[in-house]
Formats: structure tokens, sequence, C-alpha cells
């Protein structure tokens, strides 16, 4: 079923196309160079006033953001390791990535229960997949915190990059309008324990509702 037939219409099937579309060219372009030039700690949308920011020592990949009509893909890393011209390096170095939805004429503000029926459905599971394919991906858990959903999701798809874990947490919550999707993902070769996971992402959520002024959306 379609998430705008689950979200009463909130939410328009731009959604689908921006996590399936958006994460898997981006994912694909990340960057392993470090980059030229001074870091780049956040990222202004073309077509909105949102900010894409993150915790302390974490910068941009250039070359892995994708800013379109559709939605926005935004790639984030240790700062060091991202960039020459720094030493700044988080206290929890993981990847961080940042989604957001496509310009829609409905306001795009589905509560908890109505983003989490989504995503415990075959169509959101295939959303959430790195090769769009709802047996790839588990929800292990889900969480409601203030108005902002968790998931910790298993990804099994061949397409999720080598070099990170299958285990991640995202939450999904509403600014000016658009859902944003922020989650945090470990490096296999710097794993990290589920509880330093979510102080990550908790920090993520944090500093994006600090750059835009705003708290999360009520239900």
């Amino acid at each position: 079923m379609p998430i705008s037939k689950l979200l009463g219409g909130a939410a328009p099937a731009a959604l689908l196309c921006m996590i399936l579309g958006l994460m898997a060219g981006g994912l694909a372009a990340r960057s392993f160079t470090p980059l030229p030039g001074p870091p780049i700690r956040s990222h202004e949308l073309a077509a909105t006033d949102i900010t894409i920011l993150g915790p302390p020592g974490y910068c941009i990949d250039t070359t892995a953001t994708r800013d379109t009509d559709a939605g926005v893909f935004v790639m984030m890393g240790d700062c060091a390791r991202l960039y020459y011209e720094t030493t700044e390096a988080p206290e929890i170095s993981a990847v961080l990535t940042a989604l957001v939805s496509g310009p829609s004429p409905i306001p795009q503000q589905p509560n908890t229960a109505q983003l989490e029926r989504f995503f415990l459905s075959e169509a959101g599971r295939a959303a959430l997949s790195t090769d769009g394919q709802s047996d790839t991906v588990e929800i292990v858990q889900t969480q409601v915190k203030d108005t902002v959903l968790w998931l910790q999701l298993e990804d099994s798809s061949t397409a999720r990059p080598a070099g990170l874990s299958p285990l991640s947490w995202r939450a999904l919550l509403s600014l000016q309008d658009r859902l944003v999707s922020l989650a945090v993902t470990a490096h296999l070769e710097e794993p990290l324990e589920d509880a330093a996971l979510q102080t990550l992402l908790d920090q993520f959520i944090a500093e994006m509702l600090t750059a835009n002024s705003q708290s999360a959306a009520t239900e």
C-alpha cells in the first residue's frame, strides 16, 4: 500500500523515491579519499530553509550529497578523515546520513503511529532497504521518543556498502512540513555498542532541531 494511503494522504510517494533512489546513489558515491579545502560542517537545502547539521566532529561528504527536486541525501563522517585541512574528530566515529523528502502540496506531518505502521509494512521495509527489497531488511525494534520514531534495522542487501555494519539506528521526524530521516551506522572495523549508536543519534536529532530552530512535530 502506498505511504500516501497509510498516512492518510499526509506523505506523498516522493518519500519512497527519495529513500530508494537517493540513498543508493549517495552510498555508491561515498568518498574514500580526503577532500581538499576547509571542512564543510553543514548543508543548506536548495529549495527550503532546512539546514543539515551533524554533531561536533562530523562533516559533510560532498561527493555523496544529492540535492534534487525529489529529495535530499546527505552523508557525514569524521571531519579528520574526510578533509585534509582539519584534525577535528567526533567522540563517537560512525557514518551519519540525512534524508529529506521533496516538496508536497500536502504538509508532511504524520504522527509516529502512522510512520511506524508504514515502515513495519512490506512497502516500508522495501523503502528502508538499500536495494529496495523488503526481505533484506528486518526491523529489530521500534521506539518512540517525544514525537520521533526510532527504528533499529538490520540490512542484508547486497547493495549495502561492505565497510558498514548491517545494523543501524534511524530516526523519522517532521521538519518544516518535510519528512526527515536521520541514520547512524558503525564501521565494521570500528564496531560500536548499541548504547553508543543511540547516543549519537540522539545528538544528531538535537543538532538538527537546534539548527532549524524547531522542536519535533507534535502528534
